[in-house]
């Protein structure tokens, strides 16, 4: 530059304009440094919803139910969004230096449904809200999931889960089932009600009974004895009482009608196991003899009172063999599936008989006084039935001993990998030919681990 005295100016935006004078002198260098001060050009802002929401400032999320910060002052616009719910929107106008607050509740969108019964005159109720009688439309429900109850005396009550569109009409026809009015009651009040596996309430409880069906009570309480029970459909009860016991002994009181006059039959006694039988587990264990070593398996029970099961196990175990066909150290794995029966003794014992069809195999095999050309395959396996008698014992709240007594049967052919029998210098081999001992009886010990 030439020498002389000259004017600048720093501009940036959203800072103040710096103006000043320097001198130029030949042969110096100048040096400059400013600070520039920020435009204070904001003005604060807090956003609330008092329902669970999403925040918009000029179409770009902020946060959610909740917003504090700043905004440049100007023209802007927010939102408010949730699901089912009208979006709130509002133009403000941000003045530097000010503090503003927008506190908003979102006002739910709504449909119609039109609710028509058979018979007439059935009360309707939306989230446990009493809303008229059908047939009738009912106005401004909150769109999304809600719970329709539909009731009339005599008849069934009918509960479900709806969806209701906003802006839309939907319409539901309902065909009620006769039923009665039962109440039940237990010697101890507070004890959850299954009717027909689904939790109805805990006692002392009245409900609608469906006369069509036949019914399946189940009454559980902590410490007490589960019971169980069945009403017919051609049964006329309106009261029963249960009474809870803590003891192995339980009982249920006679059936007593509203009608009754108080005199009540002498008490029936009866056993009643806790509902404690094993749906599925998995065990380990050992076995006596040949075939032996260690063995697992997974199973499955199922049927009304768990009294039938399947099984998948595996087992292994290494011999010793030295006669005239194999010399040395020989692996046994097995594998089965089958299915069992079982008797529950009581809430803690179970006997189980069991049969299944597998296959054994004998691996890594060292033959003896075969050479290169006639040297048999290097495993070998048969098929095997095992057939057997259980008895569990329950010795903590997921864990059972258990003995069995196991016959297996394998005496069959030797089959190679090829499913082809063993031909050992023109003679076909058994299975049982070339390892006497593997057909036998044998004790089993173990644990299961089980889940109810």
């Amino acid at each position: 530059m030439l020498e002389g005295v000259y004017t600048c100016k720093i501009e940036k935006a959203l800072y103040k304009s710096e103006s000043f004078d320097f001198e130029v002198v030949g042969g110096n260098t100048v040096n400059i440094s400013k600070n520039l001060h920020e435009l204070y050009i904001y003005g604060n802002i807090y956003i609330k919803s008092i329902t669970e929401s999403d925040i918009y400032i000029d179409n770009e999320k902020v946060g959610s139910q909740t917003y504090n910060g700043r905004l440049i002052e100007g023209l802007h616009i927010v939102k408010i969004q949730a699901e089912n719910y009208k979006t709130f929107t509002k133009e403000i106008l941000i003045v530097a230096n000010k503090n503003y607050t927008i506190e908003e509740e979102l006002i739910h969108k709504t449909g119609v449904i039109s609710v028509q019964s058979e018979p007439m005159g059935a009360s309707i109720f939306i989230d446990g809200d009493f809303k008229g009688t059908t047939p009738k439309f009912v106005r401004d429900v909150w769109a999304g999931e809600r719970e329709i109850s539909i009731e009339k005396e005599g008849f069934a009550t009918h509960k479900e889960m709806i969806y209701v569109e906003s802006d839309r009409t939907k319409e539901y026809i309902y065909k009620l089932e006769s039923a009665r009015k039962f109440t039940l009651t237990t010697t101890h009040s507070g004890a959850d009600v299954y009717l027909n596996n689904v939790l109805i309430g805990k006692t002392p409880l009245s409900f609608e009974l469906d006369q069509s069906n036949h019914n399946k009570i189940k009454i559980t309480k902590e410490g007490y004895h589960v019971i169980y029970d069945e009403l017919p459909n051609d049964s006329r009860l309106k009261e029963k009482n249960y009474n809870l016991e803590k003891h192995s002994l339980a009982y249920n009181a006679d059936n007593k009608s509203s009608s009754a006059t108080g005199n009540a039959n002498k008490p029936k006694y009866r056993k009643i196991r806790e509902d404690k039988k094993t749906d599925f587990g998995w065990s380990i264990s050992g076995l006596s003899a040949r075939p032996g070593g260690i063995n697992s398996s997974i199973y499955g029970n199922f049927g009304n009172f768990h009294q039938y099961g399947v099984f998948l196990d595996g087992g292994y175990q290494f011999n010793n063999y030295s006669n005239s066909h194999i010399d040395g150290m020989v692996n046994f794995p097995r594998f089965s599936i089958g299915a069992s029966f079982n008797l529950w003794l009581w809430n803690f014992a179970v006997l189980e008989a069991f049969a299944g069809f597998g296959r054994e195999y004998a691996t890594g095999l060292n033959w003896e006084n075969y050479d290169i050309w006639d040297m048999p395959p290097d495993d070998v396996h048969t098929r095997y039935i095992k057939l057997g008698l259980r008895a569990g014992f329950r010795i903590s709240p997921h864990a059972e001993l258990f003995g069995s007594y196991v016959i297996n049967n394998t005496d069959g052919p030797a089959y190679d990998v090829f499913g082809n029998q063993v031909e050992i210098r023109g003679t076909r081999y058994s299975y049982h030919t070339l390892f006497p001992d593997r057909s036998s009886q044998s004790w089993e010990i173990g644990i299961r681990f089980v889940v109810y």
